[in-house]
């Protein structure tokens, strides 16, 4: 949710958006400036060249910062009015961006009990906002998670924690409709992604004690909204809390357990590569990051500032990252200030280098065999699917053709049985001719 570790990779350049000592701080290996002071926590999302931030103060002041990442200097700050009662506490900020405008949500909690009370915004010249639903959650849960279908902002709310109610709804400027509620029983670790035409939320459930993953996908057609049964997720080890991406048309697995955190990865929910385990070191936390060119791309996972964080984006996300061919990478970059030092402790330290090279580029030539036999695996896969799928149509194109003699047989058998009776009928009738004339005469 907010006060998240967040990464933006903008031109193959990597920034980093963390709130450290209440202080929305923005910073790389060169950079580093305090955007805003006093905060208790932010949300950022990403729009036409620019970074919008959501912050909400100490003082229950709620924010929003913008800059262009190119522009480093120019950053505008606007206000936004709030709904603020005596009794009522702001806990949870959500910022959501279509191609036409920018939204605000903000949660006000009872302190009395656990009635809560979710409003919706748009920043503008006014940017006021107005009371949206209310809702019983608990302080720290997560009450609404947003997406965009067709750059129509969705919204699921969960409405009530005690009967695991959630309820989907459609935001057209400053109307919202509701479309409908329902219920995942014992669901938590909510997430939501959308595609082309569908919404697909992913939760774990526990059953019999075991913590296993469900998927449920809402389709939207001719918009009407059709809810699908819940489907579980196998990818044949517990997956605890899961983060899900959708990126380079291939959803992304991710989760934590001790050390170590995990991805795997599928284009269709059913099939899945092998696990890939990558250790944690204590440096990695879950994140968010932006990957920034042509078409913005975000993947949720556990990223580090101490690691190179474009390895992440390499080969589609599933290299493990390395620390010392990272380090080095970014050792070839120094500051103009240490450029003396640099080239002396390289010469000294050359055979040292030269081994730190060797070795990083043995450790991609395994990773990259790795990576090419799980290729070849998930062209396996779908050559058997579409093996699978040709064999079904010829068993349909089978079962057609015989039920098309089946039934060219029957008319042709029930034509000569007609033609049959036509021919007896045409007997009877010259026969009663024959002896209508024989009684004339």
């Amino acid at each position: 949710m907010n006060n998240k570790f967040l990464v933006i990779n903008f031109n193959k350049n990597i920034f980093y958006i963390k709130l450290k000592n209440a202080s929305i701080e923005l910073f790389n290996s060169t950079f580093h400036r305090i955007l805003q002071q006093n905060v208790e926590m932010f949300d950022v999302k990403y729009s036409t060249n620019y970074i919008f931030i959501l912050f909400l103060t100490v003082d229950s002041k709620l924010g929003l910062l913008k800059f262009n990442i190119s522009k480093l200097d120019e950053v505008e700050t606007k206000w936004l009015k709030t709904s603020n009662y005596p009794y009522r506490k702001m806990d949870f900020i959500s910022l959501a961006i279509t191609k036409t405008s920018i939204h605000f949500f903000y949660r006000l909690s009872n302190f009395k009990n656990t009635i809560s009370y979710i409003y919706h915004g748009i920043v503008s010249n006014s940017c006021q906002s107005y009371e949206l639903c209310k809702i019983n959650s608990l302080k720290y849960s997560c009450p609404l998670y947003t997406t965009l279908l067709n750059d129509k902002l969705i919204l699921l709310i969960y409405e009530d924690y005690t009967k695991n109610i959630y309820s989907l709804h459609v935001i057209n400027d400053n109307n919202s409709t509701k479309i409908r509620s329902f219920d995942i029983p014992n669901a938590f670790a909510i997430n939501v992604l959308s595609g082309e035409n569908e919404i697909i939320i992913f939760y774990n459930k526990t059953i019999n004690k075991d913590i296993l993953l469900f998927e449920k996908s809402i389709t939207c057609f001719q918009d009407k909204f059709l809810f699908s049964d819940e489907n579980q997720i196998n990818v044949n080890v517990p997956v605890t809390k899961p983060m899900v991406s959708f990126y380079n048309n291939k959803f992304y697995l991710n989760w934590s357990t001790g050390l170590n955190f995990y991805i795997t990865t599928s284009y269709d929910l059913k099939n899945w590569t092998s696990v890939v385990t990558i250790e944690n070191n204590n440096n990695n936390i879950a994140g968010t990051i932006f990957k920034i060119s042509s078409t913005i791309s975000v993947f949720s996972g556990f990223i580090s500032e101490k690691i190179f964080a474009k390895s992440l984006f390499d080969n589609e996300l599933l290299k493990k990252p390395d620390i010392e061919s990272s380090q080095i990478e970014l050792s070839l970059i120094p500051s103009a200030t240490d450029t003396n030092t640099y080239e002396n402790n390289l010469t000294k330290n050359n055979d040292k280098f030269i081994n730190h090279l060797l070795s990083a580029m043995n450790s991609l030539t395994l990773k990259y065999l790795k990576l090419l036999h799980e290729k070849n695996k998930e062209i396996d896969i779908l050559r058997n699917s579409l093996d699978s799928t040709n064999k079904q149509y010829e068993r349909k194109l089978s079962r057609f053709i015989g039920f098309n003699i089946k039934t060219r047989k029957y008319y042709e058998d029930l034509i000569s049985n007609l033609l049959n009776v036509i021919d007896d009928k045409s007997k009877v009738i010259d026969e009663l001719l024959q002896l209508h004339n024989k009684n004339n005469k």
